[in-house]
């Protein structure tokens, strides 16, 4: 059974990341891999404003009609590795 946490205990991070872009992910999936790697343990917590994720580097190729604009979109959680917290501001 795990321990019951407090309040001040749940609301507290290690590290925090505040953009969840392509940057504040791979940031994120590294600190993870590092930590897991050296066997430590954080509390990380990401935070952004989106629901959506937009690969921009592909837009160039949907105004060229190459691709439609929705292959540039994915659910911002799905892309959240795994050991992250992660938080909607609005």
């Amino acid at each position: 059974m795990a321990p019951k946490q407090t309040q001040s205990e749940s609301n507290s991070y290690d590290i925090v990341l505040v953009g969840g872009g392509s940057a504040g992910i791979t940031t994120a999936a590294h600190l993870v891999k590092q930590l897991r790697k050296e066997k430590l343990n954080a509390r990380i917590l990401l935070i952004d404003p989106a629901e959506n994720h937009y690969y921009q580097p592909i837009w160039t190729l949907v105004g060229a009609g190459v691709y439609p604009k929705e292959v540039s979109t994915r659910k911002e959680r799905d892309l959240i590795p795994s050991g992250v917290i992660s938080a909607l501001c609005a």
